[in-house]
This record gives structure tokens, sequence and C-alpha cells, in this order.
């Protein structure tokens, strides 16, 4: 419990404060629960302040060419998770789609737990002036957004974001 702080409520999609208020936005395996993850991503991104830190952690994602369908399935396969308040599993590029719009601006980390395997992608997005590197970083991204597992993000802005 912590008495004095102060809650507000609103919507992800619609955070109600000022622009570049907060060193660190933490997300801890609630994004999936969220009615518009791009959208919720471009705000919490829109009020840290430059050099602030974005932090995510645990959640699932599905394969960006399977449809509700799959996702129906999974929620079937686990039936707690219907309990939680708008259950979804998002695609991968639905997580990671603000952060691309952005990538000139944050120095991101994405680490992905993928369905099947224990083997764990670290992804480092920086800035890139070799187009060799966006080749490399383009095809890792479309090798996770075939799968479906779990992520976590790190992203501090560089500079402000649009």
């Amino acid at each position: 419990m912590v008495p004095e702080a102060r809650w507000v409520g609103g919507f992800s999609h619609a955070l109600p404060f000022e622009n570049e208020t907060f060193d660190i936005v933490c997300c801890n395996a609630a994004l999936h629960h969220m009615r518009d993850v791009p959208s919720a991503m471009r705000e919490m991104l829109r009020v840290l302040r430059t050099g602030g830190w974005l932090l995510t952690t645990g959640d699932p994602f599905r394969a960006d060419g399977s449809g509700e369908q799959a996702e129906f399935e999974m929620l079937n396969r686990h039936p707690d998770a219907l309990l939680g308040v708008n259950e979804s599993i998002p695609t991968f590029t639905d997580y990671v789609a603000t952060l691309f719009a952005n990538e000139d601006r944050l120095n991101v980390v994405i680490l992905a737990t993928l369905k099947g395997t224990r083997d764990r992608l670290l992804r480092r997005l920086r800035r890139r002036r070799n187009l060799s590197n966006q080749v490399r970083q383009l095809s890792e991204s479309k090798r996770l957004a075939d799968r479906s597992g779990s992520l976590s993000i790190r992203a501090q802005t560089q500079s402000r974001l649009r």
C-alpha cells in the first residue's frame, strides 16, 4: 500500500497527463488488456521526458498472420485468462508498430520468449545508418512476427517523439 500515492483514472489510449511529464512508465503484464495497443504505446511514449524509460514485461503475442480464431483457441485452452479485463492476445506488430514508427528517436531492447522453444531472442534496435543493419533488423522482426510467445520491452527516449 502506498498512502501518499495519488491515483488517477483514465484510458490507456488517452492518458490524462501533459507531454513529457514522467521519467519512467512501467507496464507490468498489462498491455494485452488494452483496447488499442499501438495507441497505448504512443501515449506512454508521449508522456515520457527525453531520456525517460518505458518498461513493459510479460505480455503474450500471437503471430501476425493468425486471425481472431487462433486467439480464441488460445484463450479456450487457458480459461482462467478469460477472467481478466479486456483479455486479448495482440500480434507482435501491435506491440512494436509505434516503436518502429519512432525508432530514430528511441533506444529499444525487446526480449521475446517464443512459444515452443526455450530460446530467448534479445533484439537491440538502435539508430541505424547502415543498410545491412536495417535489413537484419527487418528480417528478425519478421521472424518474431511469424511466431507467438511473450515479450518485454525496454525503450529509452533519445529525443522528442512525433
